[in-house]
Order: C-alpha cells, then sequence, then structure tokens
C-alpha cells in the first residue's frame, strides 16, 4: 500500500472522530513516519481540549477506537502532565495505522 495511501485513510478515520482542520485534508505526507508526525501535531491540541473539556466523550471515543484500557490507563498515570495530550494522540495515530494495515492485509489474503 502506498504511503500517502496509507496517510489519507488514517486521516479519514480520524476524522470520523476528530475535526481536523481542513488545512490537513489536503496534506498527505509522502511517508508513514512523517504522516505519522503530522496527524500527531494536528490531534494534539484537539486532545488536550477534550481532555480538559469533554473527557467522557474522549474516552467514548478511544472505545470505539479499541485503544487497549491498559494503554490508556498507562498513558494517563505516567505521562508527565504536559505530555498526555501528544502521547494519548499518538497512542490514537498509532493505533488506527495499525488498523489499516491489518485490514489491507487480510484484504490481500492469497486465495
Amino acid at each position: 500500500m502506498a504511503e500517502r495511501d496509507l496517510a489519507n485513510r488514517a486521516l479519514e478515520l480520524l476524522n470520523k472522530h476528530f475535526e481536523v482542520p481542513e488545512s490537513v485534508e489536503n496534506t498527505a505526507a509522502n511517508d508513514e513516519d512523517k504522516a505519522r508526525s503530522l496527524l500527531i501535531e494536528v490531534l494534539t491540541p484537539v486532545i488536550r481540549r477534550m481532555l480538559d473539556q469533554s473527557f467522557e466523550q474522549l474516552l467514548n471515543i478511544l472505545y470505539r477506537i479499541d485503544l487497549p484500557e491498559p494503554k490508556l490507563i498507562s498513558l494517563l498515570e505516567e505521562s508527565a502532565p504536559e505530555q498526555v495530550a501528544a502521547n494519548l494522540t499518538a497512542a490514537i495515530v498509532d493505533r488506527q495505522l495499525e488498523k489499516i494495515k491489518l485490514r489491507e492485509r487480510y484484504r490481500q489474503s492469497p486465495d
């Protein structure tokens, strides 16, 4: 799968749950690391706001995204307060990328 396609698909999935600024929607990075960094950079303020203002809604989204509960607890307990939003965002983006890769792998399974 092309890295640009991977980034766009991750953006589509994340856009279902979070309001990603339109400026990002047309900006696809050429490799997975750049795409991941861009998504984290854009989503971190959104996650920070949700942590402060709508924590229950954020928890519901994390449940739908299927972020493992032990991972969430670890992030909330072990991250420095100023890093919680960035670390949680990275975990969200990584989970979405993982789901896309798994779906692609099983879609291309040999007959």
